[in-house]
């Protein structure tokens, strides 16, 4: 594999093929531009004798109709299916790939019998697999298991610079909580601000790694061309969604650098469109999740009843972009080395903490946040940006998390959240610049280590 692309992904992949012996076909979904085929291309090389790979957004109605006549009779299909593109079966050396899935969800239908054949391991690929629209008639398969890809987490790429040694140590010095030296920190420092431009779309990393040795504004330059891309291929996703939401959803995401921009980071739904409001705009949300473009973040207001006790109508959302790197190309005002160079940007508080979303999303949390609302004050005198749990069922408890990236780190609406909920509290943190340390049973911690969380 190259290095540029080397992913988290892969592994468990492996781990699948290992433990699941071709009981269960893996659905691999996500956004385009994240890298899917390129990482099944290179896993297929390294782990079958053959491999058949077929794109639904480019085959004939013959294979089409192939899956619609023979879904409930595997030998047949793979027969057929292997004539067609002269491949040879070797039982379980065997890896089918079923390209652009959501481009005819039916085909998802003959997964259960395919897997019972047990010849060929399955991997179906999509983006937007998940929306509705693309599962509301067909019987899902139960013998299927989803992973959904993100773009690479600053982990990924510290590696893909060549930097998997500081990773390692920043992961290790996160799981001791201790802090890097002051060299280790600086440096760690100054390589997220890059990844906070850059982001982590394949694409845009690999075009900055690839001219970064040679002009480090230059690398800059070739990753921005490449994101102007991928945005506007994004923008052509939204245009193919069915037209009842349409509009709303490529409003709302237009105008996230502008929700983010507030200092709630609240999306107004009246801004959306004009006399609207948040019942209204399920279907937008729920899309824009599920097709990986962005991340939601709902209020809780009492996280002793569970943070998963939450209304999904709260009428209090927060939505953040899948990518920092697409964030910061919309809403950078000055050059991007800059940014990187000055200590403290008034951007800092925009792309640090959608950076932190995109970290726990990665990881797997769902994202919840906090506030109390002061009556004699008039005002929020808590807010906290982030609550995560540290597990799942009765014995979870919940993490709060600020994200302090400015002049000023320390907290005074943490302290006061931990006073009130300590019984339900496992760990608290603090995200800043300064290197980590423990004060007052808060871990100030600094944004590199996001991915440990």
């Amino acid at each position: 594999m190259s290095q540029t692309f080397e992913r988290k992904l892969y592994e468990k992949l492996v781990s699948w093929k290992e433990e699941n012996s071709g009981a269960s076909a893996l659905l691999l979904d996500g956004p385009h531009a994240m890298g899917k085929s390129f990482i099944v291309e290179a896993f297929a090389r390294e782990n079958y004798r053959s491999v058949m790979f077929i794109d639904f957004a480019q085959v004939s109605s013959y294979i089409k109709n192939l899956f619609l006549n023979f879904r409930d009779d595997p030998v047949t299909l793979l027969n057929k299916l292997a004539k067609h593109y002269k491949i040879a079966i070797y039982p379980r050396e065997t890896l089918l790939v079923l390209d652009s899935i959501q481009t005819f969800p039916a085909a998802r239908e003959a997964i259960n019998k395919l897997c019972s054949d047990r010849r060929c391991d399955i991997i179906e690929l999509g983006a937007g697999v998940s929306v509705r629209e693309n599962i509301k008639d067909i019987n899902l398969p139960s013998a299927e298991i989803a992973f959904r890809l993100f773009p690479m987490d600053f982990e990924e790429f510290c590696i893909a610079l060549g930097e998997g040694a500081l990773a390692s140590k920043i992961r290790e010095r996160f799981q001791a909580r201790k802090p890097l030296s002051a060299a280790k920190h600086s440096r760690a420092m100054r390589l997220f601000k890059t990844y906070l431009i850059v982001g982590g779309m394949p694409g845009a990393v690999t075009a900055f790694a690839n001219n970064a040795a040679a002009a480090y504004t230059e690398a800059l330059s070739a990753a921005a061309s490449v994101k102007h891309e991928i945005a506007a291929s994004l923008k052509k996703d939204i245009d193919s969604i069915p037209a009842k939401y349409k509009a709303r959803v490529a409003s709302l995401y237009e105008q996230l650098p502008l929700f983010l921009s507030q200092s709630d980071k609240h999306v107004r739904f009246r801004h959306i469109v004009k006399g609207t409001y948040a019942y209204q705009y399920e279907d937008t949300f729920n899309w824009l999740s599920d097709s990986g473009l962005a991340y939601i973040c709902r209020r809780t207001e009492n996280p002793k009843l569970g943070l998963y006790s939450l209304n999904e109508s709260d009428s209090f959302v927060k939505a953040y972009m899948s990518d920092t790197g697409l964030l910061a190309d919309a809403v950078l005002k000055t050059s991007a080395n800059s940014f990187i160079e000055d200590e403290h940007s008034p951007l800092d508080d925009i792309l640090y903490e959608n950076a932190a979303a995109a970290a726990l999303s990665t990881n797997g949390h769902k994202l919840f946040y906090y506030s109390r609302y002061n009556d004699m004050k008039h005002r929020n005198d808590i807010d906290i940006d982030f609550l995560i749990t540290d597990g799942t069922g009765s014995r979870a408890k919940i993490i709060p998390i600020e994200i302090k990236c400015g002049k000023r780190y320390s907290s005074r609406t943490l302290p006061k959240f931990i006073e009130l909920y300590h019984s339900n509290i496992s760990e608290s943190f603090v995200v800043c610049k300064k290197n980590l340390k423990i004060k007052d049973s808060i871990t100030y911690i600094p944004p590199y280590m996001l991915f440990c969380i």
